[in-house]
């Protein structure tokens, strides 16, 4: 059966059909035969990632943080590489929770590092320096290979 998919200009499409790819870009429209085909698309809008983090100060308080990080991917070809955006064309819907994944990965990079920051002050002091510590952070984030190597920049 032929069908019709048409992207929006903040997603970047893969048509594969039997393994081989056969179209590619942003915001394509094109026909397609659905069966032996997938879809892949992968988002080039700013992505949110909400987190909840706890980590132990130098004087052994717990400490709470809660942020969100917000970035992009900035070479969808590597991304859809990484990670399964593989869609249902008829809802839009991802079939996995790869792109959840990608958000606890980044999540997950905050928290490394934050962690080092935090442990080596005392809870008032890290208090204190909390926008410090975020702007520390966020430069430490955008100077890791693992999201360059994941096609992604984190943005704040």
């Amino acid at each position: 059966m032929i069908a019709y998919y048409k992207a929006s200009p903040t997603e970047y499409v893969i048509l594969h059909r039997k393994g081989t790819t056969k179209r590619k870009g942003r915001g394509l429209g094109f026909f397609y035969l659905s069966h032996g085909s997938h879809i892949v698309s992968v988002p080039l809008s700013t992505i949110e990632a909400d987190f909840d983090l706890s980590e132990t100060t130098l004087d052994f308080q717990t400490m709470h943080m809660k942020g969100q990080a917000v970035f992009w991917i900035t070479d969808p070809v590597i991304a859809a590489s990484k990670f399964d955006f593989i869609i249902d064309p008829k809802t839009r819907s991802h079939l996995t929770d790869e792109p959840e994944r990608m958000k606890q990965l980044v999540i997950k990079l905050v928290h490394d590092s934050l962690r080092a920051d935090v442990q080596r002050l005392k809870l008032e002091d890290a208090l204190r320096r909390r926008a410090l510590l975020s702007k520390a952070a966020l430069s430490r984030l955008k100077q890791r290979a693992e999201l360059e190597a994941i096609g992604v920049e984190v943005v704040s």
